[in-house]
């Protein structure tokens, strides 16, 4: 069986730019967060059930959305962070 090897060629500046555009998703996630404070905890408890699962569904779609842009920010980093050692050693 004959080996073969793939070269691939990543553009750092490419990389810089998506870590940079996550980066930017996650301060705007960040800005659409619910505050969650006692008053609107007390409130929430007055709400009709149908809108309190909504809020609830609003408030998981946005933690998972958070994790997932943070998981893809560090993930990211790191691929730069090894593109630059594997350069830097060449």
């Amino acid at each position: 069986m004959k080996e073969r090897k793939l070269i691939i060629e990543i553009d750092d500046s490419a990389i810089d730019s998506v870590i940079e555009k996550v980066r930017l998703l996650k301060d705007e996630l960040s800005n659409l967060g619910l505050p969650v404070n006692m008053a609107g905890a007390a409130a929430a408890s007055l709400q009709p059930e149908d809108e309190r699962d909504a809020q609830d569904l609003w408030g998981w779609y946005i933690s998972e959305l958070d994790s997932s842009i943070t998981r893809a920010y560090s993930e990211l980093t790191e691929l730069l962070n090894m593109r630059l050692r594997a350069t830097s050693s060449v």
